[in-house]
């Protein structure tokens, strides 16, 4: 299986955005300023071994037709999780066990997915939404 190294997502309040997930996400290690991204600023979550860059402006052009709908964090016990991220204000959307739809504080969704013992919390999935999904796959092939 090939793992996603990273997703970039775009928060004004990038530095306040990265300390709240640290506080209340199963991510393992937040480091500032990484040393690969010298030009601009950017918290570093990592979970697993996926990354997500939270920097406070967009570096890159953005997809007219496809967007990032929300980020999947597998965890260990999805109540748990829940409990922590309502603690720091984040909102749940809907809860069907083993999965939870959820938003934080600046209104990014994620998934909280339930896994085994077997696994470790980390980084999941993402979600994109596309206005034509046939042509963005076959893109991605």
């Amino acid at each position: 299986m090939k793992l996603w190294h990273h997703v970039h997502v775009v928060n004004p309040d990038w530095h306040d955005a990265a300390k709240w997930y640290g506080d209340h996400t199963p991510i393992d290690n937040v480091s500032w300023e990484h040393s690969a991204h010298q030009h601009y600023k950017a918290e570093i979550l990592r979970s697993g071994p996926n990354l997500v860059l939270m920097q406070r402006m967009q570096h890159a052009d953005t997809s007219d037709s496809a967007k990032i709908d929300s980020l999947g964090i597998a965890v260990d016990s999805l109540d748990a999780a829940l409990a922590t991220w309502t603690e720091g204000g984040g909102e749940v959307l809907s809860h069907d066990a083993p999965l939870a739809l959820v938003a934080d504080p600046w209104g990014m969704r994620l998934e909280f997915v339930e896994t085994d013992a077997v696994h470790e919390s980390a980084h999941h999935h993402v979600n994109i939404v596309a206005q034509n999904p046939d042509s963005l796959l076959s893109w991605y092939q």
